[in-house]
């Protein structure tokens, strides 16, 4: 859950980083689903406060989803490990 939260506030430079990254987390978190994600663009200034006549921004992207665990995975899982014992 606190990993999601790190990689929903990272700022990406283009969309496909992000998309990299996302597949990434899912491969690292095997019982951890993501669902309804996207991929958020938005503007980010140099400095804080109200930006100045004229003045252009970066666009960075974010992820956001929601995320749950899946419970069939979990399940064979422990029952794989079960086995071997």
């Amino acid at each position: 859950m606190k990993d999601f939260e790190k990689l929903s506030k990272e700022t990406f430079n283009c969309k496909n980083d992000a998309e990299v990254t996302l597949n990434r987390w899912q491969k690292k978190h095997k019982y951890i689903s993501v669902f309804n994600f996207e991929i958020i663009s938005s503007i980010k200034y140099l400095k804080n406060g109200r930006p100045k006549k004229g003045e252009t921004g970066k666009t960075v992207y974010s992820v956001c989803g929601n995320i749950g665990s899946s419970l069939e995975a979990r399940e064979k899982a422990r029952q794989k490990k079960a086995c071997l014992f």
